[in-house]
């Protein structure tokens, strides 16, 4: 807890799909101050940039992943967990968009960089522990 994120009860929200149990309230954010979730607007943007080669020109040079890091986004194909384990470490990496799923709500906007492909139109289900990417605000 900080001045900027206190732990602190909310009394007057009572949350109808938590059966009215108030809700607990922590909203920094998983990013730092003045930093944000990549969103759709910037994949899209270094998605153009790179011709959409973005593992070449913006994965880690360390793995074998990329070979410029131009922007140096050092992208690592971490992977995500799939179905009970980890799956495609070393091949792509997903990350989470801080866009809800148009029309489920169990799955949220993500983006894929693998070896040879890059997306960005897909979903994942929230449990499917995709990277999240920081980046500063502009």
């Amino acid at each position: 807890a900080s001045e900027k994120c206190p732990n602190k009860f909310d009394y007057s929200n009572k949350n109808e799909k938590l059966d009215g149990y108030i809700n607990f309230l922590q909203h920094q954010g998983i990013c730092p101050d003045g930093w944000h979730v990549m969103n759709e607007d910037v994949w899209t943007l270094l998605s153009e940039m790179s011709g959409s080669d973005v593992a070449y020109y913006m994965g880690s040079m360390v793995t074998g992943f990329g070979s410029k890091n131009s922007y140096g986004l050092s992208i690592l194909p971490a992977g995500y967990w799939q179905e009970e384990k980890f799956e495609h470490i070393t091949e792509s990496v997903g990350y989470y968009l801080p866009q809800q799923h148009k029309s489920q709500e169990d799955v949220a906007q993500a983006a894929y960089v693998n070896k040879n492909s890059f997306s960005r139109s897909g979903g994942a289900l929230k449990t499917n522990a995709l990277s999240i990417r920081c980046v500063k605000n502009y």
